[in-house]
């Protein structure tokens, strides 16, 4: 199986190529930073400065994962924060919708994740539904962030 990972030197991609490693699937990673490929992992930069996506309509990838995204745990949520992990989510995803569209043949999946654990909030497991309609900051930022890639998405 061909499976592209956005996101895939994260956390959580981390686990899954190693996973993917093992079962001896070719694993294509797209990354900022600049790797050494090695047996059936194949790290591809993208997102530069310059702007100009990586060409891979040569490869029928059976999976695409989503993933990418600035660290939920690095730093504090400032306003100013919460944007940019919010940005850096939107950004992957339309960057990899437009590598996606240049495949001649599209993937069999795709799956897009933002944040893990991020609904419901926990305050409203014990609000009755009456007076959760009254909470004025809406949605949970994690909610929000689950959501925000979701809208993004071709339907």
């Amino acid at each position: 199986m061909n499976i592209l990972i956005a996101g895939g030197t994260g956390l959580i991609g981390r686990r899954l190529t190693k996973s993917y490693m093992e079962t001896g699937d070719q694993v294509y990673i797209l990354t900022r930073e600049k790797r050494a490929s090695f047996e059936n992992i194949h790290f591809i930069q993208w997102l530069q400065d310059d702007i100009s996506l990586p060409d891979l309509s040569d490869i029928h990838f059976d999976l695409v994962l989503n993933l990418a995204g600035a660290n939920l745990a690095s730093k504090r949520w400032t306003a100013i924060r919460k944007k940019e992990i919010v940005d850096s989510r939107i950004q992957a995803t339309a960057a990899l919708l437009a590598i996606i569209k240049h495949q001649p043949q599209k993937p069999d999946v795709w799956i897009n994740a933002s944040a893990v654990g991020g609904y419901p909030h926990p305050i409203r497991k014990s609000i009755p539904i009456t007076i959760e309609k009254n909470i004025q900051s809406g949605l949970h930022f994690l909610e929000e962030l689950s959501l925000s890639g979701k809208k993004r998405l071709p339907k």
